[in-house]
């Protein structure tokens, strides 16, 4: 039989991968208030849907899903949240990560994305690699839009955060035709 992929020893060679076979999973159990919270330090968590930390800078809503605190500097995730009937949007202006690499991945709707001059449309499904030292500007195209910022270290997860401040209350961009 032809092995259509690489061998779980050719990617423990290669990768930073641990297999583990006889690890055995968490129990099913009720939510609680500790899964409302990203922890401190490397240890695993569940993170319950529209909880943990929500930053607000601008018109512009960050909901961290992991910080370089929970895996040794390595990445980190963030939900980036906006629209473009709202004003406020700091992205725009540009900005450049020195050391950091940044994915976006667009969930809803659509972005503008100008790097290093370059515009680019990026819509739902579509990913826009940002190599660091690049400077990007970002437009938010539509009523309601969302994507996932991933960074290959403090990323806008951590801009957001120190720039603008804790929303200490939900709050809830409308969908469109919501």
């Amino acid at each position: 039989m032809a092995v259509l992929g690489p061998t779980i020893g050719e990617i423990s060679k290669n990768y930073d991968v641990i297999f583990r076979p006889d690890f055995v999973g968490a129990e099913v159990g009720e939510w609680t208030e500790h899964d409302t919270k990203i922890p401190e330090g490397m240890k695993a968590y569940y993170l319950k849907a529209d909880t943990g930390p929500r930053y607000l800078l601008g018109s512009i809503l960050s909901r961290p899903f992991i910080t370089i605190a929970q895996n040794n500097g390595q990445f980190s995730i963030t939900s980036i949240e906006s629209s473009s009937i709202l004003g406020g949007n700091v992205l725009k202006h540009g900005l450049s990560f020195k050391r950091v690499h940044q994915v976006y991945c667009v969930l809803d709707e659509m972005i503008l994305v100008t790097v290093d001059g370059h515009v680019g449309q990026v819509e739902v499904g579509e990913i826009i690699f940002i190599p660091s030292g690049m400077y990007v500007t970002v437009r938010f195209q539509s009523k309601y839009v969302t994507f996932w910022s991933y960074g290959s270290g403090d990323g806008l997860e951590k801009l957001i955060e120190e720039a603008g401040g804790l929303l200490r209350v939900l709050l809830y961009l409308m969908r469109p035709g919501k």
